[in-house]
């Protein structure tokens, strides 16, 4: 028997495909179960998808991007990392990458040593 793990506050990020194998199941088991595992996504469409499948949903967006917060074509609500808005706010204060409303997705200004590629993927997808 697996000890309940809802105590934790550990959160990660995944880029699998949610639809191989028992993926989807493992994650919906782990986040109910307090380790939340972020659904990357490559647009607002799959964020809507990865919502509607209950599953957390996080993505990038283009460093330039202005607007703090918008809805997708579903009405879901992605708001901007506030890390990345703040020069006060770090993750451990903020935590939104464990505990959101199940509408929200989380939008992450590309930046580091992927931001030109991340850059161009974006760009082609417009």
């Amino acid at each position: 028997m697996i000890e309940s793990t809802r105590h934790l506050k550990a959160f990660t990020y995944t880029h699998h495909n949610v639809n191989l194998g028992e993926n989807l199941s493992l994650l919906r088991y782990a986040n109910r179960n307090g380790f939340k595992i972020n659904i990357s996504c490559e647009s607002e469409a799959q964020v809507d998808s990865m919502i509607a499948a209950d599953l957390p949903a996080v993505m990038v967006t283009k460093a330039d991007e202005t607007r703090t917060q918008w809805r997708t074509k579903a009405g879901n609500i992605v708001l901007v990392c506030p890390a990345q808005r703040s020069d006060t706010t770090t993750c451990a204060d903020c935590m939104l990458c464990h505990h959101r409303g199940k509408k929200v997705a989380i939008a992450f200004l590309a930046h580091g040593t992927g931001k030109k590629k991340a850059q161009a993927q974006l760009s082609q997808g417009s």
